[in-house]
Protein backbone atom coordinates (compact mmCIF):
# COMPACT_ATOMS: atom_id res chain seq x y z
CA UNK A 1 0.00 0.00 0.00
CA UNK A 2 0.98 3.71 -0.72
CA UNK A 3 0.02 6.89 0.66
CA UNK A 4 0.30 9.98 2.32
CA UNK A 5 -0.38 9.72 5.40
CA UNK A 6 -2.36 7.28 7.93
CA UNK A 7 -5.62 8.65 7.35
CA UNK A 8 -6.19 8.04 3.81
CA UNK A 9 -4.10 5.41 1.32
CA UNK A 10 -4.45 3.87 -2.05
CA UNK A 11 -4.07 0.58 -3.71
CA UNK A 12 -2.70 1.81 -6.94
CA UNK A 13 -1.48 5.41 -6.94
CA UNK A 14 -0.23 5.31 -10.40
CA UNK A 15 -3.80 4.93 -11.71
CA UNK A 16 -3.86 9.35 -11.13
CA UNK A 17 -2.51 9.65 -13.94
CA UNK A 18 -5.69 9.42 -16.08
CA UNK A 19 -6.73 12.61 -14.35
CA UNK A 20 -4.26 14.62 -16.43
CA UNK A 21 -5.81 13.74 -20.14
CA UNK A 22 -9.36 13.41 -18.76
CA UNK A 23 -9.64 16.65 -17.14
CA UNK A 24 -8.04 18.58 -19.77
CA UNK A 25 -10.49 17.15 -22.26
CA UNK A 26 -13.69 18.23 -20.23
CA UNK A 27 -12.39 21.67 -19.30
CA UNK A 28 -11.76 22.47 -23.02
CA UNK A 29 -14.73 20.72 -24.42
CA UNK A 30 -18.39 21.83 -24.24
CA UNK A 31 -20.83 21.27 -21.58
CA UNK A 32 -23.72 22.57 -24.28
CA UNK A 33 -24.47 22.74 -27.61
CA UNK A 34 -23.84 25.68 -29.19
CA UNK A 35 -26.37 27.44 -31.20
CA UNK A 36 -25.62 28.95 -34.72
CA UNK A 37 -26.09 32.55 -34.78
CA UNK A 38 -25.39 35.76 -37.14
CA UNK A 39 -24.57 38.49 -34.65
CA UNK A 40 -24.01 37.50 -30.80
CA UNK A 41 -25.50 41.18 -29.78
CA UNK A 42 -28.94 39.63 -30.88
CA UNK A 43 -28.23 37.23 -28.03
CA UNK A 44 -29.60 38.31 -24.52
CA UNK A 45 -27.74 37.40 -21.29
CA UNK A 46 -28.77 34.32 -19.67
CA UNK A 47 -27.08 34.00 -16.43
CA UNK A 48 -29.02 30.87 -15.84
CA UNK A 49 -27.49 29.23 -18.57
CA UNK A 50 -24.26 30.04 -17.97
CA UNK A 51 -24.46 28.63 -14.69
CA UNK A 52 -25.95 25.43 -15.74
CA UNK A 53 -23.20 25.16 -18.26
CA UNK A 54 -20.26 25.13 -15.44
CA UNK A 55 -22.50 23.07 -13.33
CA UNK A 56 -23.10 20.45 -15.83
CA UNK A 57 -18.89 20.88 -16.61
CA UNK A 58 -18.06 20.66 -12.92
CA UNK A 59 -20.89 17.15 -12.95
CA UNK A 60 -18.79 15.77 -15.95
CA UNK A 61 -15.53 16.42 -13.96
CA UNK A 62 -16.38 15.25 -10.94
CA UNK A 63 -17.77 12.12 -12.23
CA UNK A 64 -14.29 11.35 -14.00
CA UNK A 65 -12.59 12.35 -10.81
CA UNK A 66 -14.68 9.87 -9.10
CA UNK A 67 -14.03 6.94 -11.43
CA UNK A 68 -10.37 6.99 -11.25
CA UNK A 69 -10.18 7.56 -7.33
CA UNK A 70 -12.29 4.64 -7.03
CA UNK A 71 -9.78 2.79 -10.05
CA UNK A 72 -6.67 3.94 -7.74
CA UNK A 73 -8.10 2.07 -4.49
CA UNK A 74 -8.75 4.71 -1.56
CA UNK A 75 -8.88 3.30 1.70
CA UNK A 76 -8.62 4.38 5.35
CA UNK A 77 -5.93 1.22 6.61
CA UNK A 78 -6.05 -0.91 9.83
CA UNK A 79 -5.14 1.25 12.38
CA UNK A 80 -4.37 0.88 16.21
CA UNK A 81 -6.93 3.14 18.73
CA UNK A 82 -5.74 3.85 22.62
CA UNK A 83 -8.44 4.45 25.50
CA UNK A 84 -8.39 4.48 28.69
CA UNK A 85 -11.46 2.75 30.61
CA UNK A 86 -12.03 0.61 33.67
CA UNK A 87 -11.39 -3.49 33.32
CA UNK A 88 -8.21 -5.59 33.33
CA UNK A 89 -6.46 -7.57 31.36
CA UNK A 90 -7.63 -11.28 32.08
CA UNK A 91 -6.22 -14.59 31.03
CA UNK A 92 -8.42 -17.37 31.79
CA UNK A 93 -6.47 -20.60 32.36
CA UNK A 94 -9.11 -23.63 31.84
CA UNK A 95 -9.10 -27.24 33.22
CA UNK A 96 -9.77 -29.86 31.06
CA UNK A 97 -8.92 -32.79 32.46
CA UNK A 98 -11.96 -35.51 32.73
CA UNK A 99 -13.12 -34.70 36.31
CA UNK A 100 -14.27 -31.73 34.25
CA UNK A 101 -16.86 -33.72 32.45
CA UNK A 102 -18.92 -34.16 35.61
CA UNK A 103 -21.69 -32.00 36.84
CA UNK A 104 -21.75 -30.33 39.77
CA UNK A 105 -23.03 -32.00 43.13
CA UNK A 106 -26.48 -32.14 44.00
CA UNK A 107 -28.15 -29.92 45.83
CA UNK A 108 -27.72 -28.69 49.56
CA UNK A 109 -30.95 -31.01 50.58
CA UNK A 110 -29.26 -34.05 49.69
CA UNK A 111 -32.19 -34.64 47.32
CA UNK A 112 -32.20 -34.59 43.43
CA UNK A 113 -33.79 -32.16 41.72
CA UNK A 114 -36.03 -32.78 38.06
CA UNK A 115 -33.48 -31.24 36.77
CA UNK A 116 -30.22 -33.10 37.57
CA UNK A 117 -30.42 -35.81 35.00
CA UNK A 118 -30.09 -32.69 32.36
CA UNK A 119 -27.23 -30.75 33.95
CA UNK A 120 -24.59 -29.61 32.09
CA UNK A 121 -21.17 -30.55 33.31
CA UNK A 122 -18.68 -28.49 35.17
CA UNK A 123 -16.97 -27.23 32.20
CA UNK A 124 -19.96 -26.53 30.06
CA UNK A 125 -21.34 -24.19 32.87
CA UNK A 126 -17.92 -22.77 33.67
CA UNK A 127 -17.82 -21.37 30.11
CA UNK A 128 -21.47 -20.26 29.17
CA UNK A 129 -20.94 -18.05 32.13
CA UNK A 130 -17.63 -16.80 31.40
CA UNK A 131 -18.64 -16.22 27.65
CA UNK A 132 -21.54 -13.89 29.64
CA UNK A 133 -19.06 -12.11 31.82
CA UNK A 134 -16.70 -11.60 28.98
CA UNK A 135 -19.14 -9.77 26.76
CA UNK A 136 -20.35 -8.02 29.52
CA UNK A 137 -16.47 -6.21 30.06
CA UNK A 138 -16.10 -3.76 27.17
CA UNK A 139 -12.98 -2.76 27.89
CA UNK A 140 -10.98 -5.77 28.99
CA UNK A 141 -8.91 -7.99 27.00
CA UNK A 142 -8.68 -12.07 27.20
CA UNK A 143 -6.58 -14.73 26.74
CA UNK A 144 -7.17 -18.14 27.16
CA UNK A 145 -5.27 -21.47 27.93
CA UNK A 146 -6.47 -24.88 28.59
CA UNK A 147 -4.49 -27.35 29.76
CA UNK A 148 -4.97 -31.05 31.53
CA UNK A 149 -1.81 -32.17 31.06
CA UNK A 150 -0.55 -30.12 28.45
CA UNK A 151 -1.35 -26.73 28.22
CA UNK A 152 -2.99 -25.27 24.67
CA UNK A 153 -2.96 -21.65 24.65
CA UNK A 154 -5.94 -21.36 22.19
CA UNK A 155 -6.31 -17.24 22.47
CA UNK A 156 -3.75 -14.64 22.74
CA UNK A 157 -5.20 -11.59 24.34
CA UNK A 158 -7.79 -9.46 22.40
CA UNK A 159 -10.99 -7.43 23.31
CA UNK A 160 -13.25 -8.90 20.65
CA UNK A 161 -15.59 -10.88 22.46
CA UNK A 162 -16.46 -12.84 19.00
CA UNK A 163 -13.25 -14.28 18.85
CA UNK A 164 -13.27 -14.90 22.69
CA UNK A 165 -16.51 -16.91 22.34
CA UNK A 166 -15.56 -19.09 19.21
CA UNK A 167 -12.33 -19.69 20.88
CA UNK A 168 -14.33 -20.86 23.75
CA UNK A 169 -16.61 -22.51 21.79
CA UNK A 170 -13.61 -24.80 20.11
CA UNK A 171 -11.66 -25.29 23.21
CA UNK A 172 -15.13 -27.02 24.68
CA UNK A 173 -15.56 -29.46 21.72
CA UNK A 174 -14.36 -33.50 22.87
CA UNK A 175 -13.88 -34.84 26.15
CA UNK A 176 -11.23 -34.05 29.00
CA UNK A 177 -8.24 -35.95 29.48
CA UNK A 178 -7.21 -37.91 32.29
CA UNK A 179 -4.27 -35.92 33.72
CA UNK A 180 -4.35 -32.43 35.57
CA UNK A 181 -1.28 -30.34 35.69
CA UNK A 182 -2.16 -27.14 36.87
CA UNK A 183 1.13 -25.87 37.32
CA UNK A 184 2.48 -26.14 33.89
CA UNK A 185 -1.39 -24.74 32.55
CA UNK A 186 -0.78 -21.90 34.77
CA UNK A 187 2.74 -20.86 33.58
CA UNK A 188 1.13 -20.83 30.56
CA UNK A 189 -1.01 -18.42 31.27
CA UNK A 190 1.55 -16.46 32.68
CA UNK A 191 3.24 -16.46 29.57
CA UNK A 192 0.68 -15.12 27.98
CA UNK A 193 2.17 -11.87 29.55
CA UNK A 194 5.38 -11.86 27.41
CA UNK A 195 6.69 -8.98 26.13
CA UNK A 196 3.01 -7.29 26.67
CA UNK A 197 3.52 -3.41 27.84
CA UNK A 198 1.79 -3.20 31.53
CA UNK A 199 -1.16 -1.04 31.07
CA UNK A 200 -3.30 -1.51 34.07
CA UNK A 201 -4.43 -4.88 36.04
CA UNK A 202 -3.62 -8.20 35.34
CA UNK A 203 -5.76 -11.41 36.54
CA UNK A 204 -5.47 -14.87 36.20
CA UNK A 205 -8.72 -16.70 36.67
CA UNK A 206 -8.52 -20.76 37.30
CA UNK A 207 -11.26 -22.94 36.10
CA UNK A 208 -10.69 -25.96 38.05
CA UNK A 209 -11.70 -28.55 40.18
CA UNK A 210 -8.19 -28.95 41.67
CA UNK A 211 -7.07 -32.71 42.36
CA UNK A 212 -3.50 -32.07 41.67
CA UNK A 213 -0.18 -31.14 43.46
CA UNK A 214 3.04 -28.79 43.00
CA UNK A 215 5.93 -29.66 43.77
CA UNK A 216 9.01 -27.08 45.07
CA UNK A 217 10.29 -26.71 41.63
CA UNK A 218 7.24 -26.05 40.10
CA UNK A 219 5.95 -23.56 43.08
CA UNK A 220 9.01 -21.67 42.74
CA UNK A 221 9.44 -21.21 39.13
CA UNK A 222 5.27 -20.48 39.15
CA UNK A 223 5.70 -17.80 42.14
CA UNK A 224 8.72 -16.20 39.78
CA UNK A 225 6.15 -16.01 36.55
CA UNK A 226 3.52 -14.41 38.57
CA UNK A 227 5.48 -11.66 40.95
CA UNK A 228 7.40 -10.87 37.49
CA UNK A 229 3.84 -9.91 35.82
CA UNK A 230 1.96 -8.68 38.93
CA UNK A 231 -0.42 -11.19 37.96
CA UNK A 232 -3.36 -11.54 40.56
CA UNK A 233 -5.00 -15.10 41.05
CA UNK A 234 -8.46 -15.78 41.21
CA UNK A 235 -10.03 -19.36 41.45
CA UNK A 236 -12.91 -20.51 40.46
CA UNK A 237 -13.04 -23.88 42.38
CA UNK A 238 -15.38 -26.46 40.96
CA UNK A 239 -16.29 -28.28 43.70
CA UNK A 240 -17.59 -31.59 42.75
CA UNK A 241 -19.55 -34.57 44.55
CA UNK A 242 -16.08 -35.86 46.09
CA UNK A 243 -13.98 -32.11 46.17
CA UNK A 244 -13.30 -31.48 49.68
CA UNK A 245 -14.12 -28.09 50.88
CA UNK A 246 -11.11 -25.75 51.43
CA UNK A 247 -11.34 -24.17 54.52
CA UNK A 248 -9.92 -20.42 54.61
CA UNK A 249 -9.74 -19.46 58.23
CA UNK A 250 -6.32 -20.78 58.54
CA UNK A 251 -7.61 -24.07 61.35
CA UNK A 252 -5.72 -26.49 59.72
CA UNK A 253 -2.16 -27.92 60.66
CA UNK A 254 1.08 -27.74 58.39
CA UNK A 255 0.05 -31.78 57.96
CA UNK A 256 -3.41 -31.38 56.97
CA UNK A 257 -2.91 -28.84 54.65
CA UNK A 258 -0.35 -30.62 52.46
CA UNK A 259 -2.27 -34.07 52.79
CA UNK A 260 -5.51 -32.39 50.64
CA UNK A 261 -4.17 -31.20 47.09
CA UNK A 262 -6.18 -27.88 46.89
CA UNK A 263 -5.71 -27.03 50.43
CA UNK A 264 -1.94 -27.20 49.90
CA UNK A 265 -2.71 -25.23 46.22
CA UNK A 266 -5.34 -22.74 48.10
CA UNK A 267 -1.96 -22.15 50.73
CA UNK A 268 0.66 -21.75 48.35
CA UNK A 269 -1.18 -18.72 46.21
CA UNK A 270 -2.33 -17.00 49.16
CA UNK A 271 0.73 -17.03 50.15
CA UNK A 272 2.23 -15.36 47.35
CA UNK A 273 2.07 -11.65 48.32
CA UNK A 274 -0.47 -11.16 45.25
CA UNK A 275 -3.70 -10.02 45.16
CA UNK A 276 -5.65 -13.84 45.48
CA UNK A 277 -9.17 -15.11 46.15
CA UNK A 278 -10.78 -18.62 46.02
CA UNK A 279 -14.29 -19.02 45.17
CA UNK A 280 -16.13 -22.49 45.69
CA UNK A 281 -19.00 -23.40 43.81
CA UNK A 282 -20.84 -26.69 43.87
CA UNK A 283 -24.17 -25.23 42.20
CA UNK A 284 -24.13 -22.83 38.86
CA UNK A 285 -25.99 -20.21 40.76
CA UNK A 286 -22.63 -19.92 43.44
CA UNK A 287 -20.89 -20.11 40.27
CA UNK A 288 -22.28 -17.06 38.53
CA UNK A 289 -22.32 -15.10 42.05
CA UNK A 290 -18.62 -15.38 41.85
CA UNK A 291 -18.14 -14.72 38.79
CA UNK A 292 -19.91 -11.51 39.20
CA UNK A 293 -17.61 -10.95 42.73
CA UNK A 294 -14.84 -10.91 39.68
CA UNK A 295 -16.16 -8.26 37.66
CA UNK A 296 -16.06 -6.27 40.65
CA UNK A 297 -13.07 -6.28 41.84
CA UNK A 298 -11.11 -6.04 38.52
CA UNK A 299 -13.08 -2.55 37.68
CA UNK A 300 -9.28 -0.38 37.64
CA UNK A 301 -8.10 2.30 35.06
CA UNK A 302 -6.94 0.45 32.18
CA UNK A 303 -5.00 1.61 28.70
CA UNK A 304 -7.32 -0.26 26.44
CA UNK A 305 -5.54 -0.96 22.84
CA UNK A 306 -8.38 -1.68 20.12
CA UNK A 307 -7.51 -2.68 16.22
CA UNK A 308 -9.78 -0.75 13.54
CA UNK A 309 -10.46 -2.63 10.51
CA UNK A 310 -10.02 -1.39 6.98
CA UNK A 311 -12.25 1.12 5.50
CA UNK A 312 -12.31 0.88 2.10
CA UNK A 313 -13.50 4.21 0.16
CA UNK A 314 -14.06 2.95 -3.66
CA UNK A 315 -17.84 2.11 -2.84
CA UNK A 316 -18.00 5.79 -2.13
CA UNK A 317 -16.05 7.20 -4.97
CA UNK A 318 -18.67 5.09 -7.59
CA UNK A 319 -21.69 6.54 -5.53
CA UNK A 320 -20.44 9.69 -6.25
CA UNK A 321 -19.46 9.17 -10.01
CA UNK A 322 -23.10 7.30 -10.47
CA UNK A 323 -25.18 10.42 -9.11
CA UNK A 324 -23.24 12.65 -11.09
CA UNK A 325 -23.63 10.44 -14.23
CA UNK A 326 -27.22 10.58 -13.38
CA UNK A 327 -27.32 14.56 -13.38
CA UNK A 328 -25.88 14.37 -16.97
CA UNK A 329 -28.13 12.22 -18.24
CA UNK A 330 -31.10 14.34 -16.87
CA UNK A 331 -29.82 17.19 -18.75
CA UNK A 332 -28.93 15.43 -21.97
CA UNK A 333 -32.86 14.20 -21.89
CA UNK A 334 -34.02 17.50 -21.18
CA UNK A 335 -31.99 19.24 -23.98
CA UNK A 336 -33.52 20.92 -26.87
CA UNK A 337 -32.06 20.01 -30.52
CA UNK A 338 -31.44 23.35 -32.42
CA UNK A 339 -33.97 23.20 -35.16
CA UNK A 340 -33.38 25.35 -38.97
CA UNK A 341 -35.72 27.08 -40.21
Amino acid sequence: MNGWGDHLRLDTPWVLALLLPALWLLWRGRAMPALAQPWLGVVPADGWSRALQWLLRGAAVLAVVATVLALAGPHRPERQVDHIGQGAELVVVFDRSSSMDDRFTRANSGTWTPADSTRESKAAVARRMLLRFARERDHDAFALVHFAENPIAFLPFTTNTDMVAAAMEAAGVGRGLGNTDIGRGMLAGAAQFDDRPYVGSRAMVLVSDGGARLDDAMRQRLGAALKKHHIGVYWLYLRGSHGRKIITDGSLSEGDVAAIPEQSLHDFFSKLGLPYKVYQTDQPQSLERAIADLGALEQRPIQAREWLPRVDLGGACLGVALASLVLLLAARAATVKPWTA
